[in-house]
């Protein structure tokens, strides 16, 4: 079974205290297709300096003045390729562990629920329009 790919994109702006940690979170994902794309909006405070040292594990990353968030993250948008697409901001640290592995986890869970439902409706419905009986007011 094919595994989606998850783009997750970070956007940045002098965020040396906190850019390391998550670029850390992200990468020690075990889910084997994630695309990671860094966006940073020109950081004066060494930020980029991070993001350089874990660049092999980066799909994309740029470091260039935006118009704020919403243009980082469209820049983001525009290089990702992936089934889905995950932001995770620099300081949101807290419950990246393992995430993507439990969310296509749970999106797995959710499929194979709609197809066993479908299955099961299928088969009642078509059971149940072969014994169909209809009511004929005139003649009762």
């Amino acid at each position: 079974m094919l595994q989606p790919t998850f783009s997750i994109i970070t956007i940045t702006y002098n965020a040396v205290r906190l850019v390391e940690q998550t670029l850390l979170n992200v990468l020690s994902q075990s889910y084997p297709n994630i695309e990671y794309i860094v966006i940073d909006g020109g950081s004066t405070d060494g930020t980029v300096d991070i993001i350089k040292r874990y660049e092999s594990g980066l799909a994309y990353w740029v470091s260039e003045p935006d118009k704020g968030i919403y243009d980082a993250m469209n820049k983001g948008l525009q290089k990702a390729t992936g089934d889905y697409v995950w932001f995770i901001n620099a300081a949101s640290n807290n419950g990246v562990d393992e995430a993507v592995s439990f969310i296509f986890c749970k999106c797995l869970f959710m499929v194979l629920v709609l197809f066993l439902f479908t299955k099961v409706f299928k088969l009642a419905a078509s059971a149940s329009s072969s014994n169909i009986v209809k009511h004929n007011p005139v003649l009762s």
